[in-house]
């Protein structure tokens, strides 16, 4: 298998043999892919270790388990 440059990065994306791809033509188009947005938090309560370590944050905001909404539960 060979490898190509990626047309936006400039990373390297593998490119297979002609014989296992026909009339395949690749257009690449400068555009961003993503953009992430993080607000700032300000740290307030927290977990104590043990509790943290089992709802894995120690941060109550984040804190959301699964089956708290009915929508998400699941019927057994």
């Amino acid at each position: 298998m060979m490898v190509h440059p990626n047309c936006n990065t400039g990373m390297l994306q593998p490119a297979y043999n002609q014989g296992m791809m026909h009339n395949v033509k690749i257009h690449c188009m400068p555009m961003k892919l993503a953009h992430a947005y993080v607000p700032f938090q300000c740290i307030g309560c927290i977990f104590p270790p043990m509790k943290g370590l089992n709802a894995g944050t120690i941060f109550p905001e984040l804190y959301s388990p699964y089956g708290t909404d009915p929508e998400y539960t699941v019927d057994a």
